[in-house]
């Protein structure tokens, strides 16, 4: 056999090892690239295969078109497969120029061109290809090491050897010719896997940095956990110092510490978060210690990660702090099962409780209604935000009266009930006159708080519930026609008490007023329904007092604009208050009408002479006569001589002329 048969053989069989090697690892990782410089080699088997053929004489010129077609063609595929592994895109020049040789060598053989100058049209563009492949991989590829530059030399190396193709077939040099080519094309191959696996590596490292560096930025907590052969953990982020108070050092230490920080009656969990993991259900919340003593809610999704044989050796998750999530579903259900305003149950909740009571072990059971009376004039009078805190003193009474089976809920609008289980119906009657003294006892500076109440009760399981809480009902409504007058007269005695505890008018001043009504009485010839409701007015005709800011009722100095626009507004207050009482609506207009002038020049109507109410008019006077002879916290008191002198400076001024004329008399004497 031949030398030139030996080397050539030699050569094919480098050939296919190289080619099942590059096809070995293009099924396994699937790389464009890879699956290119695959098709390359297979090629090249191709042009061995016609290379056999033409050496054993079977020649024809399809055959000889093919040959350098296809050698054409293994130098533009590793060069795409080239571009493709550097990340260039390959600019469309090259596909040009193959197809320009491949027609070029195509006409040579049909019209029968030498040999020598297809091959060297044919060898030119499969070395500037190898060339200009080595070029890309020593200046191109962005990795470190010499593998790179022994491949892209290989490339060089082959393609200035192809160039000298066309020369050494000629005589002995063929076999030696075929050697070269061997050696350098097994180089170029070795060196080019070395290098892809380089990158592989390169490419591995840096993405290993950059999810590392995400774990240890992220806010969740990111672990890896050995089971097999020992536990322990591998990894854990910074995060854990965040969401468990613990470093990832102390979880390197004592591969148990998330079992120790379990709150107690979570670690059952814990263990049935193990077996959920072998089972494929990787999501739980957990409850934890935390470091600092708080406790908190984390998720954890975990995954199992097998060996070859199925075996459990490796748990990895993210955990997270879910504590503020579960905090606001706490809140949505509280909201959702409470009363906004007060605090206690709604009525939605009240109607679950009560379908869900047993009336087997739960009988007798007791139902109360509860209805506020004063709302409205709360409301009316003060503002909304003294009703709201109203119902909130009341809703804590009843809070306050309710044991740990009772259920009290706000009913409506000024409305609340409750449920006792296992109450007869002597301890309900307890209960409802506690809830009446506590209003009774209540220390409510503006209003006292005043119920109407009326309870049933339930004692076998033959009666309906919605029949017993309608004769709860019908009970409060009938306690409410009892109570009502009752209510409406401790709402002014309330009243009274706070406007002597709110402002400088006190018990003596209004006492004194009154007295001087007596006095007056018979001299401005005052029926007695005049008389009467003069007296009470002298009692409540500042009582809109009570509505304005204590900081601006106890000023020592004076008021400025802002504050005495605040104040002046306390007969409109008043009158509402006055309307909004029976007992003490005959008197709301002169309450309006008080600080009114003879002038015109009075609040808040600007009403002048006898425009101004009667009795307005007189008690205007009367007042300021009290104010003037008795210290205040923002003046002095003067003699009695020099308060008539003022008073007698402001007639048919601030005061009606014939009023101060007779109350003078009167005084005087």
């Amino acid at each position: 056999m031949s030398t030139t048969i030996i080397t050539a053989i030699s050569s094919r069989l480098g050939t296919l090892v190289i080619f099942f090697l590059y096809f070995y690892l293009f099924i396994q990782k699937r790389e464009r690239y890879m699956g290119i410089w695959t098709l390359a080699w297979s090629l090249l088997i191709l042009k061995h295969i016609i290379e056999i053929l033409i050496i054993s004489n079977i020649n024809f010129m399809l055959i000889g078109i093919a040959n350098h077609v296809v050698y054409i063609l293994i130098g533009l595929m590793l060069l795409w497969g080239t571009y493709t592994f550097i990340g260039i895109t390959m600019p469309k020049g090259w596909l040009y120029s193959c197809i320009a040789t491949v027609m070029a060598v195509t006409l040579g053989q049909l019209f029968d061109f030498p040999f020598f100058m297809m091959l060297t049209m044919t060898c030119g563009f499969f070395a500037l290809t190898h060339i200009w492949n080595g070029i890309l991989f020593i200046h191109f590829l962005r990795i470190k090491g010499i593998n790179k530059n022994m491949t892209g030399w290989s490339y060089i190396s082959l393609g200035i050897v192809m160039m000298v193709i066309p020369f050494y077939h000629i005589g002995s040099f063929v076999p030696w010719g075929y050697l070269l080519v061997s050696i350098v094309r097994l180089i170029l191959a070795t060196s080019n896997l070395i290098t892809y696996f380089q990158k592989k590596n390169q490419e591995l490292h840096e993405s290993e940095q950059y999810f590392r560096l995400l774990a240890e930025n992220a806010q969740d907590m990111i672990y890896r956990y050995v089971i097999k052969p020992a536990q322990k953990f591998q990894y854990v982020s910074a995060a854990a110092t965040r969401i468990t108070g613990y470093t990832p050092e102390e979880y390197y230490d004592d591969p148990k510490l998330p079992y120790h920080i379990m709150y107690p009656e979570d670690k059952r969990f814990f263990k049935s978060h193990f077996k959920k993991l072998i089972s494929n259900k990787p999501f739980h919340i957990f409850q934890i210690k935390h470091k600092d003593g708080t406790l908190r809610w984390i998720e954890a999704r975990s995954r199992m990660i097998k060996d070859i044989e199925s075996s459990q050796v490796m748990i990895e998750g993210i955990v997270r702090d879910v504590t503020e999530q579960k905090k606001s579903q706490a809140e949505l259900k509280y909201i959702s099962l409470h009363d906004a305003l007060t605090g206690i149950y709604n009525r939605a909740y009240f109607e679950k409780a009560l379908q869900a009571l047993d009336t087997t072990k739960d009988l007798p059971i007791s139902y109360i209604m509860i209805d506020v009376n004063g709302l409205k004039f709360a409301n009316d009078v003060f503002g909304h935000e003294r009703g709201d805190k109203l119902l909130q003193i009341i809703a804590r009474i009843l809070q306050a009266s309710t044991r740990e089976q009772d259920v009290a809920a706000r009913w409506g609008g000024d409305e609340f009930a409750m449920i006792l289980p296992q109450t007869d119906q002597n301890k309900a009657h307890d209960i409802c006159m506690q809830i009446i003294e506590g209003c009774q006892h209540s220390k409510c500076k503006v209003l006292q708080p005043s119920i109407s109440i009326g309870c049933a009760t339930m004692k076998n399981r033959t009666q309906q519930v919605a029949e017993v809480m309608k004769l709860a009902e019908d009970r409060m409504y009938r306690h409410k026609l009892l109570v009502s007058r009752s209510a409406r007269s401790g709402i002014i005695v309330s009243l009274k008490e706070t406007l002597f505890m709110k402002s400088c008018e006190t018990e003596e001043h209004t006492q004194r007023m009154v007295e001087m009504v007596k006095t007056i009485r018979h001299k401005l010839d005052l029926v007695s329904s005049e008389f009467d409701m003069l007296c009470l007015l002298a009692t409540l005709h500042d009582i809109g007092k009570i509505a304005i800011p204590d900081q601006i009722l106890s000023k020592p100095g004076k008021l400025s604009p802002e504050e005495w626009h605040e104040m002046k507004k306390h007969p409109e207050v008043g009158y509402r208050i006055a309307c909004s009482t029976p007992e003490l609506s005959h008197i709301a207009e002169y309450i309006l009408s008080h600080h009114e002038r003879w002038n015109g020049m009075g609040y808040p109507q600007g009403l002048k002479e006898t425009e101004i109410p009667y009795l307005s008019r007189i008690i205007s006077i009367i007042d300021a006569y009290d104010v003037m002879t008795h210290a205040r916290p923002y003046k002095e008191a003067i003699s009695h001589e020099e308060a008539l002198e003022e008073i007698k400076r402001c007639a048919g001024i601030q005061f009606d002329p014939q009023i101060v004329e007779n109350f003078i008399e009167i005084l005087e004497k």
